[in-house]
């Protein structure tokens, strides 16, 4: 029997639109490059106010991704999401690709059962996409099936921009960004794949310091998001960050080193 997947709540419910683009997109070209670029949807650079959020879930055990890894033919769930503090709309692609070359990638597995159905799609199984304007301020997350390419294709990137909009008919003051999240395919021999650090943070719940693994010399900048999406705390990555004054709950940490690596992690504060 398939256990049902309970939604993870960032806020409340929203399943929305890019401005220039109120019936969604459907290029996956867009996931991987974002808004701005050569597609120029949007405003021409990313902005770190947008939090993107990718979670993927086993859903036949329920079990969320934490190695990195996914099993060929596999069925996944994957919560996408993302806040802003100031955003009253949003938009979103996810596509997941495998990269042949460095301007060429191929759409791997296959999507299924949008959900909400009302307010997004999977165009064909190859992308997952809002279609329509729904939502509140703040934050959103949809979920969508995705099962997984056979055996042989190795290392899959779920690739998710999030754009958050101030809904004023126009792209000006929309502001997007985009986070990748990569899945090596399992069982693989450890020659075959890329070394991957994989930052984490300790203790998790947290009362007054959060501290962190995986950072190594890279200088990173930090945002904390609340759930309503509000920044509560920023600034540039020491040894560890100061959580003694936020009050209890979840929170959202965004690391990025000014570059294009981004790092999402979620944490409790008691």
């Amino acid at each position: 029997m398939k256990k049902a997947i309970l939604l993870l709540i960032i806020a409340p419910f929203v399943y929305l639109i890019f401005s220039s683009h109120n019936t969604g997109v459907t290029n996956a070209t867009f996931a991987r490059a974002g808004c701005g670029g050569d597609i120029t949807c949007h405003s021409s650079t990313s902005n770190n106010n947008t939090l993107p959020i990718i979670i993927v879930v086993n859903k036949s055990t329920g079990d969320t991704i934490k190695n990195g890894t996914y099993n060929p033919g596999v069925t996944y769930t994957i919560i996408v999401g993302g806040v802003h503090p100031t955003a009253q709309r949003f938009g979103f692609i996810l596509a997941a690709l495998d990269s042949v070359g460095p301007n060429l990638f191929y759409r791997e597995g296959f999507f299924s059962n949008p959900i909400p159905a009302s307010a997004t799609h999977t165009n064909s199984g190859f992308i997952f996409a809002h279609t329509a304007t729904l939502g509140a301020p703040g934050g959103f997350s949809a979920s969508v099936d995705w099962t997984a390419p056979n055996a042989g294709k190795g290392l899959i990137t779920l690739f998710l921009v999030v754009n958050s909009v101030n809904w004023n008919g126009a792209s000006s003051g929309d502001e997007w960004d985009k986070t990748r999240l990569d899945l090596v395919e399992s069982p693989v021999s450890v020659n075959t794949v890329a070394p991957k650090v994989d930052i984490s943070i300790y203790p998790n719940p947290a009362t007054n310091r959060l501290y962190f693994n995986g950072v190594g010399n890279t200088s990173y900048n930090y945002s904390v998001y609340s759930l309503s999406g509000s920044i509560v705390s920023k600034g540039q990555l020491k040894n560890s960050i100061d959580v003694s004054t936020l009050s209890s709950g979840v929170y959202f940490l965004k690391l990025y080193d000014g570059k294009t690596n981004t790092t999402t992690l979620m944490f409790n504060k008691q």
